[in-house]
């Protein structure tokens, strides 16, 4: 079961998040210093979305971070999975049943798409299955000096 965290219950669970979000941070957020202070400070305004999913124990087993972005150029708005953790094995069952629950989310917030950064294969496959897989997230630093 999915479960939206309230920002009091962020608060209060903020150490396993914080586990699972440094294990978990999307490439764009590489090199910044202080990003879990301010993933925290997105996650209490309420910039960013945290979820839990339990088992049947009531035990959390994976935590998402998601985000609502917008392409400025074409108007729409999907809803990002910014950041996926498990602290389990999780089957497909589970990711189906978690992805119909962010599908409802992400249509009651005006959101067109869902859309995440994962190296995932199972997440990938579930892509490719419901939706579409297919684009290479490429970055570098602009500090880099190892281009010529």
């Amino acid at each position: 079961m999915l479960v939206k965290l309230t920002p009091e219950q962020i608060a209060r669970e903020w150490e396993a998040i914080k586990t699972a979000v440094v294990n978990s941070l999307p490439p764009i957020a590489a090199g910044a210093e202080d990003r879990t202070s301010n993933i925290l400070n997105s996650l209490l305004i309420g910039q960013l979305h945290c979820w839990v999913g339990t088992n049947d124990a009531n035990r959390i087993i994976a935590i998402i971070i998601t985000s609502v972005v917008s392409d400025s150029a074409s108007g729409i708005k999907s809803l990002l999975i910014y950041s996926m953790y498990s602290f389990a094995n999780l089957t497909d069952r589970d990711w189906a049943e978690g992805f119909v629950t962010f599908k409802h989310f992400a249509k009651s917030i005006g959101c067109n798409r869902i859309c995440a950064y994962t190296e995932v294969p199972k997440i990938i496959n579930l892509f490719k299955r419901v939706g579409e897989a297919k684009y290479t997230f490429v970055s570098m630093g602009v500090d880099d000096e190892n281009i010529s």
